[in-house]
């Protein structure tokens, strides 16, 4: 993600007035944006781990030990990967910020 896009959302506030990006508070922790993760670099943080469990479903949960997460650094093909994945998201998440004002401009324009 470039720093413009980022600088811009920095400034989104959702409908109670919190902002839409949370800066990393712990040093090593990624920003997010509605919660995700935000790759501002080209390292991947692996700190979650994929377990089967007795019911034959699975789930997604944290480390147990600092021991089981890793650092690893994107290769250019996942790197350009990554970005084109993102831009994808930037665009929709543009469309349906759009798509947001357009529908409270309609609202209020109705409710006049």
């Amino acid at each position: 993600m470039n720093d413009a896009t980022i600088a811009a959302l920095r400034k989104l506030k959702d409908e109670n007035g919190q902002y839409l990006w949370q800066p990393s508070l712990q040093a090593g922790e990624p920003d997010r944006l509605f919660g995700y993760e935000v790759m501002k670099n080209r390292i991947i943080n692996i700190d979650h781990q994929l377990l089967r469990m007795s019911e034959m479903k699975y789930v997604v949960e944290a480390t147990k030990t600092n021991a089981g997460t890793r650092k690893l650094p994107m290769t250019e093909d996942v790197f350009r990967c990554f970005q084109a994945i993102n831009e994808d998201r930037e665009q929709r998440l543009k469309r349906l910020l759009t798509d947001i004002l357009v529908s409270c401009f309609w609202i209020r324009m109705e409710c006049h």
